[in-house]
């Protein structure tokens, strides 16, 4: 896939509204200002769309990004909405790589940690809908349905007034979804692919989301360890929109998103 494509597969989730029809996308770059204009709505990318862009580039070893982790069991609802995050990007490497059993096993500890959060009957129970699709090896109705069923578990919790939890969620997915990007690209290499990790304004939404949090919250320490991550990331993808970043900054993005993973995982 062309460059131009990427980009608009990946930005087209920040912008409400802005669709594209595939057969309409222009083979031009988007211009600076087009990029910029994209963070005016922001909304935060699936790391699902991510794993997409990435599998049109051409054959991609999901196994050798796969970081599947059972443990459903924390001390607290910080812990546990970084936790739902990191398993739902698994989920959606699981899907990528149609792995039955990892993906059941994602799913699984998706929903025993949005119990623990206190995330309604209702859409704990669409857990069962999502693995007999499975059975039924319905791939592509699979992602549409996980898809929802995160943004559900989402504004739950917002609706519940547990915005930092919803905010945690979506940074430690975000992450996870840096890690195995970062993975896939440490392997084979190339400056197009690389440009999909071009994020600088999200970094900044969730450099600003992470500053506003309570001081109970700051205090969390895989929170504190993201927020001092936030500078180096933004300074390691703020290539300019088109440009590819360098293996040596892919290596080091690598190392941050493992570090904070395995904090996350760790509790």
């Amino acid at each position: 896939m062309k460059r131009v494509a990427l980009f608009l597969l990946l930005f087209t989730l920040l912008a409400p509204g802005f669709v594209v029809a595939e057969e309409d996308k222009p083979d031009v770059p988007l211009t600076p200002e087009e990029m910029a204009a994209f963070s005016d709505n922001m909304l935060i990318p699936s790391p699902g769309e991510l794993f997409s862009a990435m599998d049109k580039m051409g054959e991609v070893d999901w196994s050798a990004a796969a970081n599947y982790t059972n443990r459903s069991r924390y001390d607290n609802d910080y812990l546990r909405a970084m936790n739902l995050g990191t398993r739902a990007a698994d989920a959606f490497i699981a899907l990528q790589a149609q792995d039955k059993v990892s993906f059941g096993e994602m799913v699984s500890v998706i929903f025993n940690l949005a119990g623990e959060l206190g995330v309604s009957e209702s859409i704990i129970q669409r857990g069962e809908a999502i693995k007999e699709l499975v059975k039924q090896d319905q791939w592509d109705q699979i992602r549409p349905e996980l898809e929802q069923v995160k943004d559900l578990i989402q504004q739950e919790l917002e609706a519940m007034d547990d915005t930092e939890s919803a905010t945690m969620l979506s940074a430690a997915g975000w992450i996870e979804g840096l890690r195995s990007v970062c993975v896939i690209l440490s392997e084979d290499y190339t400056p197009e692919a690389s440009s999909l990790l071009y994020q600088r304004q999200l970094v900044d939404f969730f450099a600003d989301q992470f500053a506003a949090m309570t001081p109970e919250a700051q205090d969390q320490a895989q929170v504190k360890a993201i927020a001092e991550a936030l500078a180096e990331i933004k300074a390691l993808v703020d290539v300019g929109p088109g440009n590819p970043i360098s293996e040596e900054s892919v290596a080091r993005l690598l190392e941050i998103s493992t570090e904070l993973v395995a904090q996350i995982e760790e509790g």
